[in-house]
């Protein structure tokens, strides 16, 4: 598996899902609330992998597999989130019951994820000329686009009742969970939408994304109202990290800005190039590099200044 640009994104989110779900299971490893999240966190890890495996992949028949992992996964992330909801509304009940409670669900999800893995559903995988990457070619994904685009309404609309409903601990975690929630369906069925218009393959930054933007939302609700029964030290650390990402961002968009204004390309590998490879003068050294070669420069000097200097002798003895 070859790595690039594409898969680093990837690869950086899934580390860090998995690094808040482990934080959150040992805040308190025996409350139903972080075994939830826990199981919610190794879902998104499997669904990342699934597409990072997607991109790595030279086989289509491999590609095609993974595709209908991506999209089982996918169809697990709900299941597990309404898990989430019913553990954290329902946390005094047995396991038992909760999972009696989330029975369509469970029954739902079985269906889909049998449909997922058929070539009813997915007949291939072939590569995008736009970015040599594997594309899904689908035989039928409007029944899994109606579920999914379906589930994830009456999810949303699940944890806005429950939210009405439950006491001021429970609803400061039902509330976070549920921003969360809507930000990763809705960047989800927005990402379908676009994949109508534009290579889907161009959209490999949306699913890090979401997953990144998922797991700063909660982030913030840990280090603020203390949800799912996080320490001090855990939140001063998760606040640290918060603000560190916060001033990284900042970094990089008003170096962009800088950049931007400037006209200049800092890429140094450009640099590089047109330091080695052109001609003294040419006009690709001024187009690279927004002027001159500097050592077209330098010799330019060196050739005016010898020039020069007879002259400016002879019009001294004169």
């Amino acid at each position: 598996m070859a790595m690039n640009s594409s898969t680093i994104p990837i690869l950086v989110a899934l580390f860090i899902q998995l690094a808040l779900g482990l934080v959150v299971f040992q805040a308190n490893r025996h409350r139903k609330a972080n075994q939830s999240f826990l199981l919610l966190s190794l879902v998104a890890a499997g669904w990342l992998f699934s597409l990072y495996s997607v991109l790595t992949t030279n086989s289509p028949t491999a590609a095609a597999f993974w595709i209908r992992q991506a999209s089982v996964f996918g169809v697990l992330l709900l299941a597990v989130f309404n898990l989430l909801r019913l553990s954290i509304k329902n946390g005094e009940r047995r396991w038992p019951e909760i999972l009696r409670y989330s029975w369509p669900w469970i029954a739902t999800s079985i269906v889909v994820v049998g449909f997922c893995e058929t070539n009813f559903f997915l007949q291939g995988a072939h590569l995008s000329q736009a970015t040599g990457s594997f594309v899904p070619v689908y035989r039928n994904f409007q029944p899994y686009l109606f579920y999914f685009a379906g589930a994830g309404a009456v999810l949303i609309l699940s944890y806005a009742l429950d939210l009405r409903r439950t006491t001021a601990t429970k609803r400061a975690e039902l509330a976070f969970i549920l921003i969360g929630a809507a930000v990763a369906v809705g960047t989800t069925l927005l990402s379908f939408g676009l994949g109508l218009f534009i290579d889907p393959s161009e959209l490999t930054w949306f699913p890090p994304l979401r997953i990144v933007l998922f797991s700063l939302i909660i982030s913030y609700g840990i280090a603020t109202r203390k949800i799912m029964d996080v320490g001090l030290l855990l939140r001063r650390l998760i606040s640290y990290a918060l603000l560190a990402i916060y001033l990284l961002v900042l970094y990089a968009f008003v170096w962009c800005l800088v950049a931007t204004a400037s006209g200049r390309d800092c890429s140094p590998a450009l640099s590089g190039q047109c330091a080695h490879h052109c001609p003294r003068g040419s006009r690709d050294c001024n187009r690279l590099c927004h002027g001159p070669c500097p050592r077209h420069v330098a010799a330019t000097g060196r050739t005016s200044f010898h020039r020069l200097a007879p002259s400016r002798f002879s019009r001294d003895r004169e």
